[in-house]
């Protein structure tokens, strides 16, 4: 287990921090709220929506991100014995892990204040050997490694957007790919497009994101072609490229997982008792769904949780209850349900 690497504070930050500094003077205490959230902090109050999940080959053990010494840490879970490991045990507020296809590396997001962003790391599977691939202005997040590992693609996004006490990005922006090691980054989708969710194409020659409520694929030749995809936005393909999944939902109650047929455009509600689904995915075999359940175990005056669930593609396709949110609030203490 091994220690974040700090980062340098941006220039903006300090400027916002000296700033605070004389808004705190002036106006006393009232201020202090405001200058506890200030542009370029993280505003993070529900720390289950930053709940995160990546499968390991294999589908027998997964890196997740809990409750932990920065808000969130790093954990990695044998689904088999359910023994549980922490990765990372630092200020940093780590998340959005993805592993390499060889098991040996996990590319993650990780920010500590008062850096205003997040930026990407990677560390050995144990923890160890731990470096800082990016280290912008910008937010970056949602990582994704290619099947031969040796490309991450990510979001960046450079317009903080800051309201008061509701300061936060927003997930979305460019779309840019580099090296595993964090050399050759460059931009494929540019910003103003407000891209999400890249993932390489299972040729591993496009990356694959969504914007607008679509799905768009870009190559990573010189042309940097741009093709629109069938599904909705947001929606994950299998590893057969077979079927499409992902949830959909007015509100928290009536979300559901949905799977669509490439083929013949046939669309499953897989989770139509359910409802409060949210962020489907496929194994990495393609021979199940996994998928976040919503609940508020203190009423709706608390803090919204999540459990993992999974829906087998073959069979009768029942959802079942994975892991409790429980693991996700205290993973070390975590014992798992008879």
């Amino acid at each position: 287990m091994s220690d974040s690497v700090p980062n340098e504070p941006k220039r903006h930050t300090l400027v916002w921090l000296l700033v605070a500094l004389v808004v705190v003077f002036w106006l006393g205490p009232a201020a202090c709220m405001i200058a506890l959230n200030p542009p370029g902090s993280h505003s993070r109050p529900h720390r289950h929506g930053d709940v995160t999940v990546s499968l390991l080959p294999g589908d027998q053990e997964i890196v997740f991100s809990g409750v932990g010494q920065g808000g969130l840490d790093l954990y990695l879970l044998d689904l088999q014995d359910h023994s549980v490991v922490q990765l990372t045990d630092s200020p940093a507020y780590e998340t959005a892990p993805a592993v390499s296809p060889d098991r040996e590396w996990i590319v993650y997001a990780a920010g500590q204040w008062p850096d205003a962003a997040d930026h990407l790391f990677r560390m050995r599977i144990d923890g160890e050997e731990k470096q800082q691939l990016t280290d912008s202005d910008g937010n970056d997040t949602a990582p994704a490694i290619s099947a031969d590992g040796k490309s991450v693609v990510f979001v960046r996004e450079t317009e903080y957007r800051w309201g008061g006490l509701a300061s936060n990005w927003t997930e979305r922006g460019m779309i840019c790919v580099m090296d595993a090691d964090g050399s050759h980054l460059r931009v494929l989708v540019p910003e103003q497009v407000d891209a999400f969710a890249p993932a390489f194409s299972a040729d591993g020659r496009s990356v694959i994101y969504s914007a607008n409520d679509e799905r768009f694929s870009v190559s990573l030749d010189e042309q940097a072609k741009v093709t629109r995809l069938a599904g909705p936005a947001g929606a994950l393909p299998s590893p057969n490229g077979e079927w499409l999944v992902y949830s959909r939902g007015h509100y928290s109650p009536d979300h559901q997982v949905f799977l669509l047929n490439t083929h013949s455009d046939e669309e499953v509600c897989l989770t139509p008792e359910l409802g409060y689904c949210f962020s489907p995915w496929f194994s990495r075999t393609g021979d199940r769904i996994f998928f976040f359940h919503e609940e508020w175990p203190d009423g709706g005056t608390g803090e919204s949780k999540r459990n993992l669930w999974e829906i087998p593609l073959e069979g009768d396709r029942q959802p079942r209850e994975v892991l409790g949110y429980e693991l996700f609030d205290a993973p070390l203490k975590w014992t798992a349900a008879e």
